[in-house]
């Protein structure tokens, strides 16, 4: 049979299945390893089979938080993408991936024609309407944003929009998901008036798709409090402050950032209200055990 048959790929593959499962990386590595080598031998170094056998490794180093072996094993499937199969979506997923690693380091500028170049190639083979280019003009709205260029990124929050309703549909999760988005992108420009309306659609749908007790809920009943309390109407913002607290408090410790972001606006809520040692007691209610810890 011998070491480079297809049978023995198949092998290595359960085995770092197994080894990934039991958190034996230091075991599964050598094997993805060898198993890239495999694929070079049978299909050659420069061929769309190794380009996408590069996936495993990635995700691989990307679990690990190995983000420089990672960004290492991007450049080498870019390479083959770049020279043999310039067009193909595949490319267009590498550079998303590649362009999310410079923004963890903040690099911006190197993300931006990355994320660019991803939408064009991904345009280009499935349309400019396909749910496939949504991820990536999310990230590149989300660099815009970072760079303050805000227009830039207000047209590509509404062509995702766009997108999604086109696709999954006005009532799907998804739709709520980038007009929660666009209502984030308004509320930290300081638009409220622009940002109340998608909440409450987003939260609708959430409502509706996913239930009264989802954590989707949760967070946009606290986008939704946080607006309607900074356009000055705190005891309209009060109640759904509580109703979020009371859906995270069944899931989270109160260590949790939205739980903390929930209680905080209730009691900033409490203060608008000439309460304070109402809101002094809601404080004091994060140092205590959630209601499923005691």
């Amino acid at each position: 049979m011998g070491p480079n048959h297809p049978s023995v790929s198949n092998r290595l593959r359960i085995l770092i299945s197994i080894y990934e499962k039991q958190g034996r990386h230091d075991l599964a590595e050598p094997l993805l390893l060898r198993d890239q080598e495999i694929q070079k031998h049978n299909f050659g170094p420069q061929s769309l089979e190794v380009a996408q056998n590069y996936a495993a490794l990635l995700n691989f180093y990307l679990g690990l938080g190995k983000r420089q072996h990672a960004e290492q094993i991007l450049h080498q499937a870019l390479d083959i993408y770049d020279t043999h199969f310039p067009d193909h979506p595949n490319r267009g997923l590498c550079l998303d991936n590649l362009a999310a690693i410079y923004v963890n380091t903040k690099r911006y500028a190197d993300a931006e024609p990355l994320y660019q170049l991803a939408i064009r190639i991904l345009e280009k083979a499935h349309g400019p309407h396909d749910a496939i280019l949504a991820p990536t003009m999310t990230n590149l709205a989300a660099v815009y944003t970072n760079m303050g260029r805000k227009r830039e990124a207000e047209v590509l929050h509404r062509r995702i929009i766009s997108i999604r309703r086109g696709t999954a549909g006005p009532h799907d999760s998804l739709t709520a998901d980038s007009l929660n988005n666009l209502g984030l992108f308004f509320l930290r420009d300081g638009r409220l008036d622009a940002a109340e309306p998608l909440f409450q659609e987003a939260h609708s749908i959430h409502l509706r798709s996913q239930g009264p007790e989802s954590q989707s809920v949760a967070f946009l009943l606290i986008n939704l409090a946080t607006v309607t309390r900074r356009r000055g109407r705190p005891a309209q913002a009060e109640p759904l402050h509580l109703r979020a607290i009371a859906i995270l408090d069944k899931h989270h410790d109160r260590s949790h950032p939205h739980l903390i972001l929930a209680y905080k606006g209730y009691a900033a809520c409490l203060h608008e209200q000439k309460r304070p040692a109402e809101a002094a007691a809601v404080l004091r209610l994060l140092q205590q055990p959630s209601p499923q810890n005691v």
